[in-house]
């Protein structure tokens, strides 16, 4: 079968990207000092289909499972939310580490692309982000809702299967 994304890339390489994202989740999934995530997914994503229906149910019942965990609030922010900002956000993650003994800690806002990644370290554009995740978080589901629609689209997966 022919791959449509990252075509001409070799398996190895999407082998290698696979096991370094398979790597990172140890960090979210560790015992001792787990790293926090607070995710809002837009609810389109969450109805796009990648792989076969029941990966899609397993990877909505995935994140169902991980919503529970103390380290990670998950939300969906709903079709009927708009564009809370005026306008689409687009895809951000706002990076913010705890400093080592002896260092400084500047949170930056961090951009993945298909060509590339960029980050904003400028403390106004750090706010702005943080100012639009409000928002946003405002208008999405909170985190009992979220488990619900997450169950409720898997569903829709599982009789596609």
């Amino acid at each position: 079968m022919d791959r449509i994304y990252f075509a001409s890339e070799p398996e190895s390489t999407l082998n290698r990207r696979l096991q370094l994202k398979l790597e990172r989740q140890i960090f979210i999934t560790r015992k001792t000092r787990p790293i926090v995530v607070d995710a809002i997914l837009h609810e389109s994503a969450i109805h796009t289909q990648v792989g076969g229906p029941a990966v899609m149910e397993d990877q909505l019942e995935h994140l169902v499972e991980m919503s529970k965990r103390p380290n990670i609030t998950l939300r969906v922010l709903p079709f009927t939310a708009g564009h809370p900002l005026g306008t689409p956000a687009g895809s951000f993650t706002i990076l913010d580490m705890k400093p080592i003994a002896g260092t400084e800690n500047n949170p930056v806002v961090y951009f993945d692309s298909l060509v590339g990644a960029a980050c904003l370290e400028n403390p106004e554009e750090v706010e702005t982000h943080r100012s639009a995740i409000a928002s946003i978080r405002h208008t999405a589901l909170d985190e009992v809702s979220t488990r619900t629609r997450l169950r409720q689209v898997g569903k829709t997966f599982s009789r596609k299967g």
